[in-house]
């Protein structure tokens, strides 16, 4: 498995408009996280979005996670889980099994801002780590055409 160089952090409406079908060419280049909000509900426009998803998607999830939140999240079969913060030993998350493929805490320090390649966007990140572009608005024609300059064409 090669290391991600990418990080796009998408909002869960933007997942369920179909962003994340835009992206599919660059989906093995990069890591796709989805921020599911206060909540760690999905709805289903973006369930159905994530299971056509051709690599194992990340949700950013809040623990605890309830029995009812766990039930929902467990239709998309396979997906990793990014902590927004807790630890990644909580007990909850046990809920998730089988379908939770790992677990991962991020740290609480933001990362810098690099540039704002495209209007309502951050392109965060340190150097030598990964860079993260954080487009919580979705993916428009300025976000692919970004995409397309940094890994060539489709």
């Amino acid at each position: 498995m090669t290391a991600v160089f990418l990080v796009l952090l998408l909002g869960q409406d933007a997942a369920a408009r179909g962003d994340l079908q835009k992206l599919a060419p660059y989906a093995r280049r990069m890591e796709v996280v989805v921020r599911l909000g206060d909540a760690n509900w999905l709805s289903e426009p973006a369930l159905r979005e994530l299971r056509r998803w051709p690599v194992t998607p990340t949700l950013e999830l809040r623990p605890p996670i309830s029995s009812r939140e766990a039930k929902q999240l467990r239709k998309l079969k396979r997906f990793r889980a990014r902590l927004a913060y807790g630890s990644a030993k909580d007990r909850s998350l046990r809920r998730l099994a089988p379908a939770l493929a790992s677990v991962r805490v991020e740290p609480r320090t933001p990362l810098p801002v690099k540039e704002s390649p495209c209007p309502g966007t951050a392109l965060m990140g340190r150097p030598g780590a990964s860079e993260v572009l954080s487009a919580p608005d979705g993916v428009d024609r300025c976000v692919l055409g970004w995409f397309s300059d940094r890994f060539g064409s489709r």
